[in-house]
């Protein structure tokens, strides 16, 4: 399964980061709370770089997933 960062709007919860899995379609299936953790300053800079690449992707919304948020 496929995954990358993206910016989710929660409606009145507001806005966030979420890492979200993809089906083998290639449609949004779920997402789970984004972590900045690694164990190298190299990592947390790798893992900042895909973050701020959700920036340039359009916003979902959690209607655009066909499965469950997990917790």
């Amino acid at each position: 399964m496929n995954w990358n960062y993206r910016v989710v709007n929660l409606g009145e919860d507001g806005y966030c980061i979420q890492e979200v899995y993809y089906d083998k379609d290639g449609k949004p299936a779920g997402y789970c709370n984004a972590h900045l953790e690694g164990a190298t300053s190299e990592e947390i800079e790798e893992i900042t770089r895909l973050i701020l690449l959700a920036l340039d992707k359009p916003t979902l919304k959690p209607e655009d997933f066909i499965g469950e948020r997990d917790e």
